[in-house]
């Protein structure tokens, strides 16, 4: 994150609240390995953690919020930054 990382308490409230707005400044700010963490802790807090709350009988509940939720537009936005990171650092070598 050019240098600077956020709080672990700011960390901490935005993975409880909105794990989504964290991921957006972790990519906003191209820190490739925290997004990256954050997405894997997210989706096994859905296999492992959340498995009643996805059951077939409740995942079209559009009432029903999930701290869970990354969107599939964030995701992308990491593996284009990743692919940019690397181009980067292949086209540094040659």
């Amino acid at each position: 994150m050019n240098g600077a990382n956020l709080p672990d308490l700011i960390v901490d409230s935005f993975k409880k609240l909105n794990p989504n707005a964290l991921l957006n400044i972790y990519i906003e700010f191209d820190n490739w390995e925290d997004s990256i963490d954050l997405i894997n802790s997210q989706i096994e807090k859905i296999l492992v953690n959340n498995t009643a709350e996805f059951s077939q009988n409740n995942w079209l509940d559009i009432n029903k919020k999930s701290n869970a939720y990354l969107s599939y537009a964030s995701i992308d936005k990491i593996l284009y930054g990743l692919g940019k990171s690397n181009d980067k650092i292949l086209n540094q070598v040659k």
